[in-house]
């Protein structure tokens, strides 16, 4: 193989500078995007008060039938859409589970926001139980806590992934004289 001369050995190291270049100025571009732009960021989870749905209360004869209903919102501030694997909503009254229920997997879109709605019917022969059942149906107020766990992930560029997990926990008042409910909830995201 003949030896190259000085032109052709310049034109090659040029255009290998030029290469290195482009391409230490296309990670940075990336670098800057994903630190900007793309870089995923946690769902930002809110529980609205559990609303009563349904309350049937007569007391002769004694009947008690409540249906609860909880609401999460999901605001999705990623570039990417983030799917939501499993909702499940648990029911307690003193400690005691009376009712579950789960939301469908679902796509919460790109920079949007989507309201996860479920309702739990509440087993009352369960809450019949429970040593204050009588005293609480006497004060004419029920306790429970709801407590909602939603795991999901947003993936940008079929790249970078956030997995994150999101524990809401309400403690819930249902006055049965006037159907209403008092409610107070903790959002807890795990990122």
């Amino acid at each position: 193989m003949p030896p190259m001369s000085k032109e052709r050995k310049k034109c090659v190291v040029f255009s290998c500078s030029i290469l290195l270049i482009l391409i230490i100025l296309l990670i940075i571009i990336l670098v800057i995007l994903y630190f900007t732009m793309f870089k995923p960021k946690s769902p930002e989870i809110t529980s609205t008060p559990v609303s009563l749905d349904s309350l049937n209360f007569t007391l002769l004869p004694i009947s008690l039938n409540i249906t609860l209903g909880v609401d999460v919102t999901v605001k999705n501030n990623n570039y990417a859409a983030f799917k939501i694997r499993t909702t499940n909503t648990s029911l307690y009254y003193h400690g005691i589970l009376v009712g579950e229920a789960s939301v469908d997997p679902r796509v919460v879109s790109a920079r949007s926001t989507s309201t996860l709605n479920t309702t739990v019917d509440v087993d009352v022969a369960t809450m019949m139980t429970s040593g204050s059942f009588l005293s609480d149906m006497a004060s004419g107020s029920l306790p429970f806590t709801s407590e909602t766990v939603t795991s999901g992930k947003a993936i940008v560029l079929n790249v970078f992934k956030l997995h994150a997990n999101v524990d809401v926990s309400c403690e819930v008042g249902v006055s049965l004289f006037n159907a209403s409910t008092n409610t107070v909830c903790n959002t807890t995201v795990h990122v």
